[in-house]
């Protein structure tokens, strides 16, 4: 495990001979998150990353100068974009980040489960069902009393309307009886 003093060494030393302030030490690594950069979330692709900073590659990186918000698993990482070149662009922390843990972190497997560094899938509790709340219960229940109710109204109205007939076709049965006497 690298320690913090390790990630602010640089490569070669080349920075200090040359007058500019020494590079922290960049890890190349190939890590999906999920970015957000004014309105909408995108798919990155962390390319390289130090302690307070990445290199990350999207289809549309960030102007300079755009605060984003990166989130991988557990870990949410803010900063300001410091250049863009192409499809990829360079982020600048304020604080240091946990390099190690961003990097181990369960990547993502499909619905309800992540994959641990060292292959074991583990199940996300999110997927569970959840029990509904109160609230819900209350609704589902008024949903359905006002079902039950339209149903018993429709088969009301439907044997008050087969009575009616019942009773109009008695009568007419009984005046056509009439009528076929009294003309016989």
């Amino acid at each position: 495990m690298m320690m913090a003093q390790d990630m602010l060494a640089t490569h070669d030393g080349a920075g200090a001979r040359d007058g500019f302030k020494p590079r922290e030490y960049r890890r190349p690594v190939i890590i999906e998150a999920r970015m957000r950069s004014g309105g909408g979330w995108v798919t990155v692709c962390i390319r390289n990353i130090s302690l307070h900073g990445l290199m990350g590659q999207t289809g549309t990186p960030p102007p300079p100068g755009t605060y984003i918000e990166i989130h991988r698993g557990a870990y949410t990482i803010v900063g300001r974009t410091v250049w863009s070149r192409g499809r990829k662009f360079g982020v600048r922390t304020q604080n240091a980040m946990d390099v190690e843990g961003i990097i181990s972190n369960p990547v993502p497997v499909g619905r309800g489960a992540a994959r641990l560094p060292d292959g074991q899938v583990i199940a996300d509790r999110r997927s569970d069902i959840r029990r509904p709340s109160a609230t819900e219960q209350y609704e589902k229940s008024q949903l359905l009393s006002r079902r039950m109710q339209s149903l018993i109204f429709v088969a009301a109205g439907v044997c008050a309307a087969w009575l009616l007939a019942e009773i109009l076709f008695l009568q007419l049965s009984d005046m056509a009886t009439a009528v076929s006497k009294g003309l016989s």
